[in-house]
């Protein structure tokens, strides 16, 4: 029997008895309880809960913190295990100090001396992310596409879950597929150049490409190599993997941290129309300092973040698609 004590004072007995110990779980917690090896992440949550609960140096808005156990869970975790923490080393903590309005997450006083604390718990980039919810996308919409072929998805950058671009390509994917049916070739890439580039080519054989199929290829931000694999399926199975750039451009995740300090410097400014801000840049720690307060942006890397990854969020990626030669369509 789990009774997550804290857990059914704070949230409810309805909601834990549907979200986490209901039949179909779609919530974090929920799956930890059907999965007997992630549970030790539950009764992590049901313990950091037990011991905001009972310090008394730790104040909050049971509501509040409901609602963000709810949606977002991950960096709600990372904000609990970092109050934990610091009231553990005698700070007097206040969880969403701004609330209901935007600001940092935490409060954390010391000796007279206010601390605001922005944590964020380190997961996927914005690239990864991106990536992630356009494969997806690609999935799920193959999976509906019954062909004997497997496809190999090499993407650029410019594809985004939802958008028309996406759509566009996955259409013509689809008319690609059927001629492919129609001709019956066994092993072909396809290259995708939008709007209207589309260059076609059977591996078996040997062409001379034109100048405007020249084009369409070094244009191509899609390619797609097709295997015939002599079975008809109920959908397409299909793998993807990032069209690489050459040469590698920086990788420039650090911006995004930035981004938040300084909205949070603002947020923080509103609410203190005296203070002067000054702040100093690291790539792990972003501190502003004031005459009264001082803002850190905590980086919280979470075992558990790369565990429910690994459950939910794993890239499917393939090994490098093979070169292929192209051939115009249509």
């Amino acid at each position: 029997m789990c009774e997550l004590p804290n857990l059914r004072k704070l949230m409810g007995d309805a909601w834990i008895d549907a979200k986490v110990l209901g039949d179909e779980p779609e919530h974090l917690l929920g799956q930890y309880y059907k999965n007997e090896k992630a549970r030790v992440w539950l009764k992590h949550t049901e313990k950091l809960v037990e011991e905001l609960v009972t310090n008394p140096k730790v104040k909050f808005d049971a509501r509040v913190l409901a609602d963000k156990i709810k949606d977002p869970f991950v960096s709600t975790l990372a904000e609990m295990e970092s109050a934990v923490f610091l009231a553990r080393q005698g700070f007097e903590i206040v969880l969403e100090p701004s609330a209901p309005n935007k600001g940092p997450d935490i409060r954390a006083d010391w000796d007279g001396v206010s601390y605001f604390i922005e944590v964020r718990a380190a997961g996927f980039s914005e690239e990864e992310d991106r990536r992630n919810r356009v494969t997806k996308e690609i999935f799920a919409r193959l999976k509906e596409v019954p062909s004997a072929y497997f496809a190999q998805f090499t993407i650029g950058d410019e594809y985004a879950a939802g958008s028309p671009r996406t759509k566009a390509a996955l259409d013509t994917i689809i008319e690609v597929l059927d001629v492919l049916r129609q001709k019956q070739i066994k092993k072909a890439t396809f290259y995708y150049a939008p709007p209207d580039g589309k260059l076609l080519m059977p591996t078996n054989e040997v062409y001379a490409l034109t100048e405007g199929e020249s084009k369409i290829r070094n244009a191509a931000d899609l390619i797609v190599g097709f295997e015939d694999m002599d079975k008809e399926l109920e959908g397409t199975p299909a793998s993807l993997m990032k069209k690489m750039k050459f040469p590698p451009e920086p990788v420039k995740d650090h911006e995004r941290p930035k981004t938040i300090l300084n909205e949070k410097r603002k947020q923080l400014q509103s609410s203190k129309p005296g203070s002067r801000p000054i702040c100093q840049t690291g790539l792990a720690r972003k501190t502003i300092d004031r005459r009264f307060s001082r803002v850190s942006l905590v980086f919280r890397l979470q075992r558990f973040q790369r565990f429910s990854a690994f459950l939910s969020l794993m890239p499917l990626i393939s090994a490098p698609v093979s070169a292929f030669r192209i051939h115009g369509i249509g």
